[in-house]
């Protein structure tokens, strides 16, 4: 797993990813037992304070986990903690005032 959490560590944390507008930034990549990795990713909205819905954000970060995984060679399983404008969400949607 020790190999699989270097290159996981290269590839997710050297520069942050732009999908829709939205930036992922992983902040941590860490080994969960031996089956899986748990990232942290912050996400950076377009426009501070502006609506959203999580469950977007996990979709976008399950497409650069397969191109993780295309690129690794085979299937990396993982767990994600997601950040908000660095601060952890407390629920799936958001709507601005």
């Amino acid at each position: 797993m020790s190999n699989i959490v270097k290159f996981a560590r290269r590839f997710l944390m050297t520069e942050p990813f732009f999908m829709d507008g939205f930036e992922y930034q992983f902040v941590s990549v860490e080994p969960e037992d031996d089956w899986a990795i748990d990232i942290t990713v912050n996400v950076v909205l377009p426009k501070k304070g502006q609506s959203y819905i999580t469950d977007r954000f996990s979709y976008h970060i399950s497409t650069i986990m397969e191109t993780l995984s295309d690129y690794y060679g085979k299937n990396i399983p993982y767990n994600e903690s997601i950040y908000v404008e660095g601060k952890p969400v407390t629920s799936k949607l958001y709507i601005s005032p």
